[in-house]
């Protein structure tokens, strides 16, 4: 779906900037109705229906359309899990590499997930990551039997967060149907962990940052807990 006469949409260093754009309606839409519109620059901002008794397809609303809002795609993935090899150099690419433990702790951070990849509240999830950076130093400094229970633990763990991540945003599995999950993980651990990562997180907003809890710089807004209001309609700006 596209709008016309909107103006330049830009970002801002410090704070997301909101701009009133012009986008057509869908469909016949109740006032209140939530979507999100994706601008120019790639990122999302969540609108709503703002006349009264709402509006009849086609017709063009006025919204406000604040840039830089950080939102994760609902129903599909934002980068396929091949797209990983675009990442080379990155902190995303060299966390994934040298200490996936520890990129799969900012990314169960940022999902609210403890360390045993099941949903808590912010302060417990903030310990996740803590534990995974344990985890990957006793693997690595310990080995033998130790580094096989903890990549066993490592396996279930990626294993719950994917599903969970697929759950919350609606994303289908892949070629592997229900297996989907446990097999990309197993076999694709580190492409998978940057995909969650690359999900969760919009690099094209915010850099990442490598050695925080969530992997993300201090002004980097965080993901909504509750997705609920987010939009099945999907209105672009152009």
């Amino acid at each position: 779906f596209h709008s016309f006469d909107s103006p330049a949409i830009t970002m801002s260093d410090t704070a997301p900037m909101t701009e009133l754009i012009e986008v057509t309606a869908p469909m016949d839409l109740k006032e209140g109705y939530n979507f999100d519109a994706q601008g120019s620059d790639g990122s999302i901002s969540p609108v709503a229906v703002p006349l009264p008794g709402g509006v009849i397809v086609g017709k063009v609303i006025p919204v406000p359309f604040q840039s830089g809002v950080q939102l994760a795609p609902v129903g599909r993935w934002r980068y396929g899990l091949c797209a990983c090899c675009s990442t080379c150099c990155s902190p995303l690419c060299c966390m994934a590499f040298w200490c996936n433990p520890c990129q799969l702790g900012q990314v169960m951070t940022r999902l609210n997930l403890n360390w045993a990849a099941n949903p808590t509240t912010r302060a417990q999830a903030l310990k996740a990551f803590t534990v995974m950076f344990v985890i990957a130093v006793l693997r690595l400094v310990l080995g033998g039997p130790i580094s096989v229970v903890t990549i066993i633990f490592l396996l279930v763990v990626r294993t719950k967060t994917r599903a969970y991540l697929r759950s919350k945003y609606e994303i289908p599995p892949g070629c592997c149907g229900p297996l989907d999950d446990l097999f990309t993980s197993c076999f694709c651990s580190c492409c998978a962990t940057i995909q969650m990562a690359r999900h969760t997180h919009d690099e094209r907003l915010y850099p990442s940052a490598g050695c925080t809890p969530n992997g993300l710089q201090l002004r980097a807004p965080e993901l909504p807990e509750d997705i609920s209001m987010l939009p099945l309609v999907r209105a672009h700006v152009v």
